[in-house]
């Protein structure tokens, strides 16, 4: 059995382009894609809020979390492949909301 450490460009086109049956697995699928593109665990991810959103002067969108250890700030860019992905959970941006952004996944349990 081959040791591995990462997981493919093919196998997460494959994975993207996978089609699910059960609503379970595409959230789970979206999870694991929005981990993958951003860094953030399911944790931090099950815990966003509009209010980690930041809007920038050329439309990105920036997610900031508060590191638990540290009480430090992380700030990640979304890629448009993660952007795509929250877009097909949470409504259109409103920086002023501050309800968890995507409540299907905290249903995943």
């Amino acid at each position: 059995m081959k040791n591995r450490d990462t997981i493919s460009s093919i196998e997460i086109n494959n994975l993207t382009k996978k089609k699910f049956r059960s609503k379970r697995q595409r959230v789970a699928r979206d999870i694991f894609l929005l981990s993958y593109y951003t860094g953030l665990s399911f944790a931090v991810i099950n815990e966003l809020r509009y209010t980690s959103l930041i809007l920038d002067d050329e439309g990105g969108i920036w997610v900031k979390v508060r590191k638990t250890k540290r009480g430090s700030y992380e700030v990640i860019l979304l890629m448009k492949e993660a952007k795509d992905i929250l877009d097909k959970y949470i409504p259109p941006f409103h920086p002023d909301n501050n309800e968890i952004l995507v409540c299907e996944f905290s249903n995943l349990q």
